[in-house]
């Protein structure tokens, strides 16, 4: 296996073995996991050209590829979690694609105003926005809605600075999103070595 698998995923499925529960050219049903316990435990189902993970990580449905299999089997560029997230066709309720950053937004929002404070010249601008760069205290920015209004509001005055940033949605890929499109490239992967699939 390659070294493009992150060092907590690898730690975490040392004890995991492959079961593989069906192989047939239009079907291929396999399950990874510990035997001695239920934990971090997958079954993967590729069936009709999507590529389905379920347990207790989550559940994920992947589609809208040429040939699915071939991807998480051979593709490289699998290992490009954003670029597989726009494969998603289908995700659990309870172990969501992707969560808001509070710490992310707050970390480019006073990056953009440090940024600005050191360029900018005008000091009428520089007083308007000390008043903003104020108000940032008063931001919960572990609330996704009060980070966006207090970014809407900002860039009605400060188009420059703000625009751009306030098309980010300052979203981070879930660690369970993560670790199951890990899980499906590594037992995908294994099964290919094993079965020598064409």
């Amino acid at each position: 296996m390659t070294s493009t698998f992150r060092d907590e995923f690898l730690e975490s499925i040392q004890k995991h073995q492959l079961t593989v529960l069906q192989n047939s050219e239009n079907v291929k049903i396999f399950r990874f996991a510990d035997p001695n316990t239920i934990s971090l435990s997958s079954t993967i189902i590729y069936a009709a050209n999507t590529c389905t993970i379920t347990g207790d990580m989550g559940s994920y449905v992947f589609g809208r590829l040429l040939d699915v299999y071939g991807f998480f089997a051979r593709n490289q560029s699998v290992f490009c979690f954003s670029y597989i997230k726009e494969k998603v066709l289908a995700q659990d309720v309870n172990g969501e694609l992707e969560y808001f950053d509070g710490d992310l937004a707050k970390r480019d929002i006073r990056h953009c105003i440090d940024k600005y404070q050191t360029e900018c010249t005008d000091e009428d601008k520089l007083i308007e926005l000390n008043g903003l760069v104020d108000s940032l205290k008063y931001v919960d920015f572990s609330c996704e809605f009060k980070a966006d209004e207090w970014l809407a509001n900002a860039t009605e005055s400060f188009e420059e600075l703000f625009g751009e940033l306030s098309y980010r949605n300052f979203k981070e890929l879930s660690p369970n999103f993560i670790w199951c499109a890990q899980a499906i490239i590594y037992t995908t992967r294994l099964f290919e070595q094993e079965f020598k699939n064409d």
